[in-house]
Order: structure tokens, then sequence, then C-alpha cells
């Protein structure tokens, strides 16, 4: 099953906070950035999430596994000026899609569970 939400803020839950009896605090995930595009956030049922976002120079990600803390932002390989549109996607297994619109086409990235971005 594929998940993906999209948000107005760079502080989120993440999606295993949704299992528990209560909310887990807010994560601010990295600093407000200057002509930043909303981000976009999508997770799994074990507590792997994805949130992606388009800044002025690309994609920038961030990742957090079970129970553990978001990684800091990675720019995404591929992505650069003129990036829109960002979204995501993850499998129960952890395989997460960024996909993005620039100049003129349709861009992805994939990141296998616990690896880089192909």
């Amino acid at each position: 099953m594929i998940r993906s939400l999209a948000i107005g803020l760079l502080v989120i839950a993440p999606p295993g906070a949704m299992a528990a009896t209560s909310w887990l605090p807010p994560t601010a995930i990295a600093p407000p950035a200057r002509g930043a595009g909303p981000p976009v956030v999508a997770g799994n049922d074990d507590g792997r999430a994805i949130a992606a976002w388009a800044t002025r120079t690309g994609v920038m990600a961030s990742v957090r596994t079970p129970g553990g803390p978001w990684y800091s932002p990675r720019r995404v390989p591929g992505s650069g000026r003129g990036a829109t549109e960002v979204q995501v996607a993850m499998t129960d297994r952890g395989l997460a899609a960024v996909t993005w619109v620039q100049d003129g086409r349709i861009r992805t990235s994939i990141r296998p569970s616990g690896r880089r971005f192909l």
C-alpha cells in the first residue's frame, strides 16, 4: 500500500505516531527556506517516512527510520533549479519515490529502503 499526504509546514509528526495512543511531539526537520515549496510526506505502518519539498536549488528530502529521528535533508539527485510539483510515495517495505516537474519534464528518483536515492 502506498500512502502520501501533502501538508503546508516543515514541522511534522511521523506516520507511526498515528498508530500510537497519542501523538508524538512535532519535529522540525529543516529550517525555513526562502522560496521553498510546500512539503509533501509519505510513510508506512512501521514508522518509516519521507518528506520532500522544492527549493531554489532543487528538491530536498529527509527520511525517518522506524523509531528513529529525521535525517538531515539532502538534495535529491537529478533535481535542480526550477523543480516544482513535488510528490512522494512509500511502500510497506520502505521503498520511497520522489517525483517532480523540471524543465517541462516529469522526473523521479527512487530510494530503496536503507539506501541512497538512485
